[in-house]
């Protein structure tokens, strides 16, 4: 959609970028269409972003962080906890991901 004056070279969204819209696209709060305008890409390239970017998310650096001071059996517990928590995300994106494919084939 989106080219340079010479043609020569496109247009790429940064990592960050189309990671940020990705994930607003699967988390619900943003439209497909929304999402093409804000890359300045067609169909055909987010369907290939959403493949490329399906299970990357924008994280925070506190949710990196473990809390300094637990009990010696809660470091495993919470470790665990955290692991579940990424799990969850994947399989809900993941489904939001199918949803997202069969609507642009039209087939919802």
């Amino acid at each position: 959609m989106h080219s340079s004056g010479t043609g020569s070279k496109r247009n790429v969204p940064s990592f960050g970028a189309r990671v940020e819209i990705i994930d607003q696209l699967l988390g619900g709060r943003l439209s497909r269409a929304a999402a093409c305008r804000s890359l300045s890409i067609d169909d055909e390239r987010l369907d290939a972003y959403l493949r490329e970017h399906a299970r990357d998310r924008v994280m925070s650096l506190e949710e990196l962080r473990m809390p300094p001071a637990m009990a010696p059996g809660m470091r495993e517990l919470w470790s665990r906890v955290k692991q579940l928590e990424a799990l969850l995300r994947d399989r809900h994106r993941e489904l939001v991901l199918l949803r997202q494919i069969a609507r642009g084939r039209g087939l919802m």
